[in-house]
């Protein structure tokens, strides 16, 4: 029993050392991400391509094959070119398909 009383306390900061160690290399692995330089802006750097132009849906059906009720039915609208646009909808209204 006295072993134990004096073992204990030291396998808890045992532990406690081991935490510590784990948050800061989740810590360091987020400052990696959330640190790095941004992107440029020319047309020449970055992974994005610019992007230029509208969007057009005009009448739009889209079935998935071996179904028979249409996951888009006839949908129609427009995205003014440099315009911001989010598709919100419940689940299986279609937002992935569009």
């Amino acid at each position: 029993m006295i072993a134990q009383r004096v073992a204990q306390p030291l396998v808890g900061l045992a532990r406690l050392v081991e935490d510590y160690e784990e948050v800061g290399a989740a810590i360091g692995e987020a400052a990696s991400v959330l640190n790095r330089p941004l992107e440029s802006t020319s047309t020449s750097a970055g992974l994005r391509p610019k992007l230029v132009g509208e969007i057009k849906f005009s009448d739009l059906t889209f079935s998935y094959i071996g179904t028979k009720t249409p996951a888009l039915d006839r949908v129609s609208f427009d995205i003014p070119a440099g315009t911001m646009f989010g598709i919100v909808g419940r689940s299986g209204s279609g937002k992935s398909t569009i």
